[in-house]
């Protein structure tokens, strides 16, 4: 989250539309970009008009979070205990400059964008995997496989590619009785196969939001189907 700051001589309005037009829950009360002086939000302010009605912005400015400045390379780990606590840290850049702030929101967010695109690769992985054994036996899975140059070792050891060799197989997808263009579906597959691998092997780029659709689109059509 970007560094939203405003002076230790501010006024409440000037707090308040801050954090109202950037929809944050506080801001940083900077000296100078290198001192953080504190931070005010929601809590700080009804805390102080709840203790006098009468008080000033000064009132309201939360000094202890000058303890709550980490450098950029601080390890995430390491702040976990903070951030529970105090819900949000400030962060100093290599220049020694607050230069921004994480909160638990943020944590959350992006934990749920890694770890989102894993339960639903597992997820689908179990479909399909239940899917091939409650329809198919072994030997015809096998010679699916085969014929897709494919090797086979058993039903509880089957990868995506061979789930792949299975579905594409004319004959199997005549018995499974779907109502579904097999190319479109196999094609789909493949895409799915792609991201699976690029997440399974810890590529860097993030999945695409449009691939984590993709993901949920395909689940939930397995379980629509499967469910018939």
């Amino acid at each position: 989250m970007s560094l939203v700051s405003v002076t230790p001589s501010a006024t409440f309005e000037e707090a308040i539309t801050a954090m109202e037009i950037n929809d944050y829950s506080q801001v940083a009360v900077l000296a100078n970009a290198h001192s953080l002086y504190g931070s005010v939000s929601w809590e700080s302010i009804a805390a102080a008009k709840h203790r006098d009605p009468g008080a000033s912005f000064s009132d309201a400015i939360d000094r202890r979070a000058r303890d709550r400045v980490f450098d950029y390379d601080t390890r995430l780990l390491d702040v976990f205990g903070t951030l529970q606590q105090h819900g949000f840290i400030f962060v100093r850049d290599d220049q020694r400059k607050i230069s921004g702030i994480v909160t638990a929101a943020d944590v959350v967010r992006k934990y749920d964008e890694k770890a989102t695109p894993f339960f639903l690769i597992g997820e689908i992985d179990q479909e399909l995997r239940h899917l091939i054994v409650n329809v198919f036996d072994e030997e015809t899975v096998k010679e699916a496989c085969l014929a897709a140059h494919i090797s086979f070792k058993s039903l509880d050891t089957m990868t995506m590619a061979q789930y792949q060799a299975v579905l594409n197989n004319v004959a199997c997808w005549e018995q499974l009785g779907w109502r579904l263009d097999r190319g479109l579906f196999i094609e789909r597959l493949d895409e799915i196969r792609k991201v699976r691998n690029n997440v399974m092997h810890f590529n860097p780029d993030p999945v695409r939001p449009s691939e984590v659709a993709k993901l949920r689109n395909f689940l939930r059509l397995i379980r629509s189907y499967r469910g018939r």
